[in-house]
C-alpha cells in the first residue's frame, strides 16, 4: 500500500518550468471542513495572484494519505504541501508535543497570538532539519468530548469510558489520567469507530460533528470540556520550497497566511450555526466544571519536563 502511495504522489509532485509551476496539497479532513476551507482558499488566492501561471490542485479525505504520510510524503519531497493537524508533527520534531498538551491556552486571542507571532515562527523554523517547511497556523479549535452513553460534567464522569484520540503519546496519557480508556485511530476511522460503537466518544471541535456527520453516530451529547486548542499546519517539502523563485516564495508564503486568516474567521463566524445544527439533530450540550479536568491532568505536565521552555513561551502570552 505505502509504495503504491509513494508511486502515486511522485506522480503528482511539484512540476517546475520556466513559466509553469504545479502545486498539490493533501489533507485528510472532510470537505468543507477546516483543512479543505484552508486548502481551496490557498489555491483560489495562489492561482489569482499569478494569473493562473501556478496551479494547485486540492486532494481531500485522505487521498493522498492520512496526517502522518502527507507529512512523510513532505519530506520525500512527493507531496508539495499538506493541511495537517500541528500536534502530529510531534512524531517528527519532539517540541511539537508542547501543542498536544491540554488546558495550555486560555481562549482564541491567547492561541492567535502565540501562532501569529514570534513562538510561531520559532516552532516553524524547528521545521527545517526535518526537510520540512512551516508555512502558517490555521484553526481546528478547542476540543471537546462528544459521547453517546452519558453527557460529562464532572472529571468523575469520563470514567470507564473509552475515547478515540489521535496516535499521540500526551491525548492517550491525558484520557488515562482522567480514567477513561484511549483508543488510538487515525482521522479516516473516527465515523465507523463511533458508529459501530468500537468507543463511545470523542474529542473534536464542535464544527467537526456537523462536517464530518457525527451526529449519525450514536453521540447525542457535546459537553463543553475544552481541553485541548487543535491548530492546523500548512507545512510542505522544504525542496519545493528552496526551487521557487523569491517573487514566487513570496506569493506562496502570503497566500498561506491570508488562507488560514479566511479559514480562522469563517470558524468564528459559523460557531452558532454549528451548534444549532446540533440541537436541532436533538443533541443535548453542557457546560462543565473545568478545574477538575485540570487538576487532574496537570501531572503531565512535571513529565514532560523536555516541553518547559515552550509551555512558559506559551503561558507568558497569556493576558
Amino acid at each position: 500500500m505505502k509504495k503504491i502511495f509513494f508511486i502515486i504522489a511522485l506522480s503528482l509532485s511539484t512540476t517546475v518550468f520556466a513559466s509553469d509551476l504545479s502545486i498539490n496539497v493533501g489533507h485528510s479532513g472532510a470537505p468543507n471542513g477546516f483543512a479543505d476551507i484552508a486548502s481551496n482558499e490557498f489555491k483560489r488566492l495562489v492561482e489569482k495572484r499569478s494569473n493562473g501561471r501556478i496551479k494547485v490542485s486540492v486532494f481531500p479525505s485522505g487521498q493522498l494519505g492520512g496526517e502522518r504520510e502527507l507529512v512523510e510524503a513532505a519530506q520525500l519531497g512527493t507531496v508539495d504541501m499538506a493541511v495537517v493537524l500541528a500536534g502530529i508533527l510531534e512524531s517528527f520534531e519532539p517540541k511539537f508535543g508542547v501543542l498536544n498538551l491540554p488546558y495550555l491556552f486560555d481562549n482564541r486571542q491567547h492561541v492567535f497570538r502565540v501562532f501569529d507571532g514570534k513562538v510561531g515562527r520559532q516552532l516553524m523554523d524547528l521545521l527545517a532539519k526535518h526537510n520540512l517547511k512551516g508555512y502558517a497556523f490555521g484553526e481546528f479549535g478547542f476540543r471537546s468530548m462528544m459521547i453517546g452513553p452519558r453527557a460529562v460534567y464532572n472529571a468523575s464522569d469520563v470514567n470507564g469510558l473509552k475515547f478515540r484520540v489521535p496516535e499521540s503519546d500526551i491525548y492517550i496519557s491525558m484520557y488515562k489520567n482522567l480514567g477513561a480508556t484511549p483508543v488510538p485511530l487515525p482521522g479516516p476511522e473516527i465515523f465507523t469507530s463511533l458508529q459501530n460503537k468500537v468507543v463511545d466518544g470523542t474529542g473534536a471541535p464542535i464544527f467537526a460533528a456537523v462536517t464530518a456527520k457525527y451526529y449519525e453516530t450514536p453521540l447525542t451529547h457535546l459537553s463543553l470540556t475544552e481541553h485541548i486548542y487543535a491548530a492546523l499546519l500548512m507545512v510542505g517539502s522544504k525542496d519545493m520550497w528552496d526551487k521557487l523563485s523569491n517573487s514566487n516564495k513570496n506569493l506562496v508564503q502570503k497566500a498561506s497566511l491570508d488562507a488560514v486568516a479566511h479559514q480562522r474567521k469563517m470558524s468564528i463566524e459559523n460557531d452558532q450555526m454549528y451548534i444549532d445544527t446540533l440541537l436541532e439533530k436533538g443533541w443535548k450540550i453542557n457546560l462543565v466544571n473545568k478545574k477538575p479536568f485540570r487538576d487532574k491532568v496537570m501531572p503531565m505536565y512535571a513529565k514532560r519536563s523536555h516541553l518547559k521552555e515552550w509551555v512558559s513561551k506559551i503561558r507568558s502570552e497569556s493576558k
